[in-house]
């Protein structure tokens, strides 16, 4: 559960992206998630959410970071999604109620570690080979890590490995969503911080 706290700050946070979903008559939130959300036993269990539905998609000139600095030693940095011309980020698209929407907000601090960004995504469905041009393309909601202080003096974000207990989160998320096999051998290759 989340406290009542928790969901004032995601409301208040999100609220121009509810409205703007709410003029389009659309009473659901697509999400892409391309960290530990991956995961069913993540977004429905810890979370507490209910996905309308799941699809593998490719995020548009995004790479994977582990840029999202942890708040212990035993959990060095977590996933972060940065923008990078030419490369992609596999992960999931959910569609999402709004409710749920709000949870994942409230339960992934936004705004105060997490801030909410519009990418551009291509559903593998919709991809004849993916990262094809001719590719159907949509838009949706995820989640970006606050700037690190040092970049606003233009010194570089630090990137940290992550923990083996939340790589083993992320490979787990990969296989279970079908992402393709060479992402998968790419987060099987990365090096845990211990």
């Amino acid at each position: 559960m989340w406290g009542s706290q928790q969901a004032l700050v995601a409301l208040v946070v999100v609220m121009p992206y509810l409205l703007a979903q709410a003029l389009q008559s659309t009473p659901t939130v697509r999400y892409f998630a391309y960290g530990s959300n991956m995961l069913s036993d993540i977004i429905e269990g810890l979370r507490g959410c209910r996905p309308l539905s799941r699809t593998p998609a490719l995020c548009l000139d995004n790479r994977l970071a582990f840029t999202a600095l942890g708040l212990s030693p035993l959990e060095p940095a977590f996933a972060n999604l940065e923008e990078k011309r030419g490369e992609i980020c596999h992960g999931v698209l959910y569609e999402l109620q709004l409710s749920d929407w709000l949870k994942v907000c409230a339960t992934e601090g936004v705004p105060f570690a997490y801030q909410v960004a519009n990418v551009e995504l291509q559903p593998y469905s919709s991809a004849v080979d993916l990262q094809s041009s001719s590719a159907e393309t949509i838009r949706a909601y995820t989640l970006r890590f606050r700037r690190q202080p040092q970049t606003f003096v233009g010194l570089p974000p630090l990137e940290l490995s992550p923990s083996r207990r939340y790589l083993d989160l992320l490979r787990r998320g990969c296989k279970e969503a079908g992402l393709v096999p060479a992402w998968c051998s790419m987060l099987e290759r990365l090096t845990a911080f211990y």
